[in-house]
């Protein structure tokens, strides 16, 4: 907190505007934050669209039956994010302080479909459980270690229940991507596998941050900086959905059967 610019500020309906404006005045100019207006639900925004999209990033690697080095070059820097992706980000946060603010949503809501988005894999559980809870452990979904004397790093191997040693991952996909222009454009409407799944994550994620408006915010652009400003990425939700053309993949997602939400709709229709 010290550290991130993202300072959320949540008024109740008894909360005298006075209050605010000052909170707003000292946070911006006396500790130089970046003020975010939040309303007053379950990990206020940055926590509750940040951990839907590490969660979601798990899932999907689940899914797809693909390892941790591969899902975190498939979300990393190619989506905007830091070189600690998903599951470095997730070691340094601490493994146990993630599955707690998931599971904080997951009690605080009556919505089977979005608790289920909030659930933690198992074996994430057991990596808990284990007591490799990331960097303040030196052990998580990543340890360092030496093989014959040489310093190495290793990845947890969900499937075989062990480290592994940590090699190369290149995916042509995101390379090319990389080299192109608009780098979302061409990450998410790729045809190898990497492509699928980013745009599947991706997906998932625009349509929740819509969904929760006006839920959690009244103002979409406010979801946007807290992830900027909270999570580090280069985007927020609603910037990446216009690089990669509001029109262009809403067709897309309602050919895949999504439901648009009712004002995002109402944007295109408006031109």
């Amino acid at each position: 907190p010290r550290m991130m610019r993202l300072f959320e500020l949540i008024p109740t309906p008894d909360t005298s505007p006075e209050l605010l404006e000052f909170m707003k005045h000292y946070g911006q100019n006396v500790l130089g934050k970046g003020i975010v207006l939040a309303k007053d639900t379950p990990n206020f925004i940055g926590n509750r669209i940040g951990v839907y999209a590490l969660v979601n990033s798990i899932q999907k690697m689940l899914k797809y039956n693909l390892d941790i080095p591969t899902m975190d070059q498939i979300t990393g820097v190619v989506l905007g994010r830091p070189k600690s992706a998903t599951f470095r980000t997730l070691d340094m946060v601490g493994i146990d302080v993630f599955a707690n603010v998931a599971n904080n949503v997951i009690t605080s809501i009556d919505d089977a479909a979005e608790q289920i988005a909030y659930t933690v894999p198992e074996f994430v559980n057991q990596l808990i459980a284990m007591g490799s809870l990331g960097d303040k452990r030196r052990k998580g979904f990543f340890r360092k270690g030496d093989v014959n004397g040489r310093k190495t790093n290793f990845y947890w191997n969900e499937k075989a229940g062990s480290y592994e040693e940590l090699g190369n991952v290149e995916l042509a996909g995101i390379q090319k991507a990389l080299q192109g222009k608009n780098k979302y454009a061409e990450m998410l409407y790729g045809e190898a596998l990497e492509n699928k799944v980013a745009w599947e994550h991706i997906k998932d994620i625009l349509l929740y941050s819509a969904g929760k408006v006006p839920e959690i915010t009244d103002d979409y652009t406010m979801i946007d900086k807290a992830m900027v400003w909270g999570y580090n990425w280069e985007k927020g939700p609603f910037q990446i959905w216009d690089a990669i053309g509001l029109e262009k993949s809403v067709e897309k997602m309602k050919a895949e059967g999504e439901t648009i939400p009712a004002w995002v709709e109402k944007r295109l229709a408006a031109g």
